[in-house]
């Protein structure tokens, strides 16, 4: 929501920011306001899975084929940027969070960019009006929930992981 915000700051300006750059001052800007999500693990996995996809996403889908890379892509990159935080934390890397994130991130990523503004306008407007603004993004929040708790009952376990992973790789 941050790098949202700081990116549409930008645009607003009318100046061309590199998305590392953007990601940089979003962070700082939210470490600022609340310097307690320094220790916040899901700060920490939004920010490494944001570095993931602006840093990780064009190199992956130049040796991914095509027609796959743009599904692919930035779910792995991701998941690589993510998996020192996942793994310290969690102590594991489900291979189905790779499958999940390919559902998953295109959603959140429409959440974030639409609900902003869209929240900010339904705060406006008569609480009938506002729900059914908010319902298609409603939906889509229930469906990246959906992902992930199916995900979560699919996952495996030690060495299947272990070799799951293997096989992606």
């Amino acid at each position: 929501g941050a790098m949202a915000i700081a990116a549409a700051w930008n645009f607003h300006r009318g100046q061309q920011r590199s998305a590392s750059d953007v990601l940089a001052v979003s962070s700082l800007v939210a470490l600022f306001v609340d310097p307690m999500l320094a220790w916040s693990v899901g700060f920490l996995l939004s920010v490494s899975a944001s570095l993931g996809l602006v840093t990780l996403s064009a190199p992956i889908s130049r040796i991914i084929p095509s027609r796959i890379a743009t599904v692919l892509a930035p779910a792995l990159a991701a998941q690589i940027a993510t998996a020192p935080v996942a793994l310290s934390t969690f102590g594991q890397l489900p291979v189905i969070a790779l499958a999940a994130n390919c559902v998953a991130t295109p959603l959140a990523g429409v959440v974030m960019l639409v609900g902003l503004p869209m929240s900010m306008l339904a705060a406006l407007l008569p609480d009938v009006i506002a729900r059914l603004c908010m319902a298609p993004l409603e939906m889509l929040v229930r469906v990246v929930w959906w992902t992930a708790t199916v995900a979560e009952k699919l996952s495996l376990h030690g060495r299947w992981n272990a070799c799951a992973w293997l096989m992606v790789v």
